[in-house]
C-alpha cells in the first residue's frame, strides 16, 4: 500500500507546485516525517530531491 502511495506521491511532486507536507496528505500519510522516511526507503532518494527537479 504504501508503494503505491509514493508512486502517486512522485508523481505529485513532479507535476505539482503543492508543499511536501501537502502531498503527503494528499497521499493518505499526515506525518510529513513518516512521509519523508517511507519515500526514502522506497525511491532511493528524499522527496525534496524531486521537488528540486523542476
Amino acid at each position: 500500500m504504501n508503494r503505491v502511495r509514493i508512486l502517486r506521491a512522485l508523481e505529485y511532486l513532479q507535476t505539482t507546485t503543492l508543499s511536501i507536507t501537502d502531498i503527503a496528505a494528499q497521499v493518505g500519510i499526515l506525518d510529513a516525517n513518516y512521509f519523508s522516511r517511507i519515500f526514502r526507503k522506497i525511491v532511493g532518494s528524499p522527496p525534496s530531491y524531486f521537488k528540486r527537479i523542476d
